[in-house]
């Protein structure tokens, strides 16, 4: 069978087709008066300059422009014809500046270039305007500042001095803010001296107040700088001027495993019986003495007669003249050591009413006490106490505390531990 052709007397006589075709050739034929008779027109747009130095030399050199040259906005003109022209935007054009000049820090004329973003369009840049700005270049540099606080105006009330209270000084209310990071043009960092968190408020005051202060920049010779020129890490912080209460509380000695009675038997003396403190005043009053952690008796002999305990405040308080420590010290010259074998049990916190034997005899325990005690005590006034709450049945050593069946005033020097049996 041959293939059918389509003739031109086909496509005449197909009413659709000469339609199609018809359509087709009247849209050419406007396109192109359009095109022949639209005006050439001028236009101007306004848009920013871009300076981007990524992956340039420029860039790597960590140079960069401080002036805030591309905050700038630049008048570009264009022309070509009124359909094209009259939709520009400054997304079609780009404005850089020429920055080959650029190789050290400093001021530079740089001259600015349009160019289109997309080569299809059919219009002309005519001109920039400026045609050139003068910008300025240099290495930006972070930098960690310490800040100092001042106000200089803000008092404590002098009339409040005889009821113990005093000015403390000024403190961060975020300890964190007295370091702040600067940013900035090296030539301008470089500047920075001192770093102030000033309180500009004048008045006198009665307790712990608390001001908004402002950070300041100065130079070395005292001038303030432009906070403008730089990035701060904050611009205000939070500080106070804090009033403290002074007052003297006696200082206690506790005990750990003291025998009954010890407290009023041996004789001790402290480096400091009374200290004075300060604080905040609602604290400060709260506070009748200052007692120091528990002294283990353990490791109190004719050889070691004294021993250095911490003092331990809480709620900000402090001491005053900055004491840290008391020694306490024990006058033991009425007092004898000996060595002796416990044999005998005293069993505490037995749940289970188990029963609980020594196993072997606690050799070489060293128990000091007044001589008119120590010379008369045998072993069999000694017992070896031992707590075995949650234990269940089995063989364990485990730590024993030595006392005296009758509550005579002595401790056991050192530590000694028991073997023994649960069952």
């Amino acid at each position: 069978m041959g293939k059918n052709k389509i003739t031109l007397k086909d496509l005449t006589s197909n009413k659709k087709a000469v339609a199609i075709f018809s359509v087709l050739v009247a849209f050419v034929i406007w396109l192109s008066v359009v095109i022949n008779q639209t005006p050439t027109i001028e236009k101007t747009i306004s848009l920013p300059i871009n300076i981007n130095t990524q992956g340039t030399a420029l860039g790597e050199s960590g140079l960069q422009e401080i002036s805030g040259a591309m905050e700038r906005n630049v008048n570009v003109r264009v022309q070509g014809p009124a359909y094209i022209v009259s939709n520009l935007t400054a997304d079609d054009i780009d404005v850089t500046p020429s920055l080959q000049s650029v190789t050290a820090p400093g001021q530079y004329s740089v001259s600015l270039t349009a160019s289109k973003k997309t080569l299809n369009g059919d219009y002309a840049i005519l001109s920039v305007s400026p045609s050139e700005i003068s910008t300025k270049f240099d290495y930006v540099t972070e930098n960690s500042y310490t800040v100092e606080i001042e106000a200089n105006n803000i008092k404590l009330d002098a009339s409040l001095a005889a009821a113990g209270l005093i000015d403390r000084g000024l403190k961060f209310n975020n300890p964190g803010d007295n370091n702040i990071k600067i940013s900035g043009p090296k030539t301008e960092t470089d500047k920075i001296k001192r770093v102030i968190a000033r309180v500009e408020k004048k008045e006198t005051i009665k307790k712990t107040t608390s001001y908004e202060a402002e950070i300041v920049l100065l130079d070395a010779a005292g001038n303030t700088l432009n906070n403008n020129l730089y990035t701060l890490g904050v611009s205000e912080v939070k500080v106070s001027k804090v009033v403290y209460k002074k007052k003297t509380v006696p200082v206690n000695a506790t005990f750990s495993g003291a025998p009954a009675g010890f407290a009023n038997t041996v004789k001790w003396t402290l480096s400091d019986s009374k200290i004075e403190i300060m604080g905040e005043p609602e604290t400060i009053d709260s506070i009748e003495k200052i007692e120091l952690p528990p002294i283990d008796l353990n490791k109190i002999s004719k050889q070691n007669t004294s021993v250095v305990m911490p003092l331990e405040f809480t709620g900000g308080v402090e001491s005053v003249d900055n004491t840290t420590s008391v020694t306490v010290t024990f006058d033991l010259s009425k007092y004898t050591e000996k060595t002796f074998t416990i044999t005998e049990l005293i069993v505490v916190n037995n749940e289970n009413n188990s029963k609980v034997t020594l196993t072997s005899a606690v050799k070489n325990v060293k128990i000091c006490g007044p001589s008119s005690v120590i010379s008369k005590l045998s072993a069999s006034d000694l017992c070896a106490k031992i707590d075995v709450s949650g234990k269940t049945a089995g063989e364990y050593i485990m730590p024993i505390t030595v006392v005296s069946r009758s509550g005579k005033i002595l401790w056991q020097i050192g530590s000694y531990e028991a073997s023994v049996s649960i069952k």
